[in-house]
């Protein structure tokens, strides 16, 4: 039986082996395309990963409340092939407990941002620049929830390792409606 089937293919090959040759040669270029698509790791373009941390708050004149701020997050990337350029998006949760008043603060923060890789591909840790606008929800206490925006700038390495695990610091200026306060931050995690 296998036989059988193999002195057919071999014949159907044969006698359609100039038709094929033609149609390889007619479209050698969207066949090159579709092989480099069907080809790229997908995986490796999106990639996403958990994050945990420290922000540095200075919020009014510098002098009215400084205060280490813990933070976990979760973030996604999106990189382009063959370029050292990726898109990513960082969504964190920042708190901080008064001791005295047990009030609690909290900044949740969307931050969308470009990440600039200085090394090449194939080494076993990467050296990035990033920046980008960020909405920031801040709450105290019982008071309203307000919005603000920020610009940030962050940098870092990754140690690839099947898991990526990074280390990246950052500063940030966040905007309300009057006057401007600091925010520098410290965070570890890793990517999938």
């Amino acid at each position: 039986m296998i036989s059988l089937i193999w002195r057919n293919l071999k014949e159907f090959l044969r006698i359609n082996n100039y038709k094929i040759k033609e149609v390889v040669m007619k479209n050698r270029i969207i066949i090159g395309i579709l092989l480099v698509l069907f080809t790229l790791p997908l995986n490796g373009l999106i990639s996403s990963g958990l994050t945990g941390g420290t922000n540095y708050q200075m919020i009014g004149n510098d002098e009215s409340f400084k205060e280490w701020w813990y933070s976990f997050g979760i973030l996604a990337e999106l990189k382009f092939p063959v370029l050292p350029l990726s898109v990513r998006g960082d969504l964190c949760y920042s708190w901080y407990i008064k001791n005295i008043t047990h009030v609690t603060s909290s900044d949740v923060n969307l931050i969308l941002s470009a990440k600039y890789t200085l090394t090449p591909p194939l080494m076993p840790i990467d050296f990035y620049l990033g920046a980008g606008p960020g909405l920031h929800i801040y709450k105290v206490g019982e008071q309203e929830l307000e919005n603000y925006f920020g610009a940030h700038i962050y940098s870092g390495l990754v140690i690839k390792m099947g898991m990526n695990i990074f280390a990246e610091a950052g500063f940030g200026m966040i905007f309300p409606e009057e006057g401007s306060w600091k925010q520098f931050n410290l965070k570890a995690g890793v990517m999938f």
